[in-house]
C-alpha cells in the first residue's frame, strides 16, 4: 500500500486511541514495537510498513483502508436531526465485542447514538449496526442502523438482537426459542443453537424496537 498520507494516518490513529481509551503503550505491546515508534506514528514523523499496518488494523477490528484514506468515517458519529423533542442518548456496540457480558462493559460501546427517536425511558436500549444482508426480506439491509430493548423480553416470531458467542458480534434475527434450542431465522435460511446444560453459543439481548436504513456514502 504506497502513497500513505503520514498527516492522515496520524489524525486516524489518534482518533481510534482516544475512542477506545487505550494507552500508547498497549498499542506497542501489541505491535512489539518501541513506545516512541508509535509515538512517531502519531507525530506523522513516520509511517508503518504494511505488515505493521494490518496488525494496527487488527487490533482496532478496522479495514487498512480506513486507517489510511483522507475522510474516517467514525460509526459513532451516526445520528439523526436534533429538533424539539426529547433526545435520547444510545450506547452504539462495535462490531467484534471483547466479552459474552456485553450489556455490561463500557469497552463494547463506540460511542453514543444521538437520537431524536422516542424511546421509553423505562426502557434500557443499545445500538448496533447489521453486517450482512439476510434481514433484507424483514426489511432490514446491510448497514440498518438497529436499536434493542435488553428489558424487553423476545417473543417467538419476533425479531431481536441476538450475541453469538464463538464470533464475538451481534446479529439481527427472527428468533424461535424453547427449552432445548435457539433457532435463528432470516432469508438466508434458519440456523439452531442447542441448549446443553443451559449454556448456549447464542445469547437473546433483546428485542429490536427500532430500525433504520443507513445509506453507504
Amino acid at each position: 500500500m504506497s502513497g500513505i498520507n503520514s498527516e492522515c494516518f496520524a489524525k486516524n490513529l489518534k482518533r481510534l486511541i482516544k475512542k477506545n481509551n487505550i494507552k500508547n503503550i498497549d498499542l506497542a505491546d501489541y505491535l512489539g514495537l518501541s513506545k516512541s515508534a508509535v509515538s512517531n506514528y502519531l507525530s506523522a514523523v513516520s509511517i508503518p510498513k504494511v505488515e505493521i499496518l494490518s496488525k494496527i488494523a487488527e487490533f482496532f477490528d478496522v479495514t487498512m483502508e480506513s486507517l489510511v484514506k483522507e475522510k474516517y468515517e467514525e460509526l459513532s458519529s451516526l445520528s439523526f436531526n436534533e429538533n424539539d423533542k426529547a433526545i435520547s442518548k444510545i450506547p452504539l456496540f462495535h462490531k467484534i465485542l471483547s466479552s459474552a457480558d456485553v450489556i455490561y462493559r463500557n469497552e463494547n460501546y463506540m460511542g453514543l447514538l444521538t437520537s431524536s427517536l422516542h424511546i421509553d425511558e423505562e426502557l434500557d436500549c443499545y445500538g448496533t449496526l447489521t453486517y450482512d444482508d439476510f434481514m433484507c426480506g424483514y426489511g432490514i439491509p446491510k448497514r440498518s442502523l438497529v436499536v434493542f430493548s435488553s428489558s424487553t423480553e423476545v417473543t417467538n416470531g419476533e425479531i431481536g438482537a441476538v450475541f453469538i458467542k464463538s464470533e464475538r458480534k451481534i446479529v439481527i434475527r427472527s428468533i424461535l426459542s424453547d427449552n432445548k434450542k435457539i433457532t435463528l431465522n432470516s432469508d438466508n435460511g434458519s440456523e439452531v443453537f442447542e441448549k446443553t446444560k443451559g449454556n448456549c453459543d447464542a445469547v437473546i439481548l433483546g428485542k429490536v424496537v427500532f430500525a433504520t436504513f443507513y445509506p453507504n456514502k
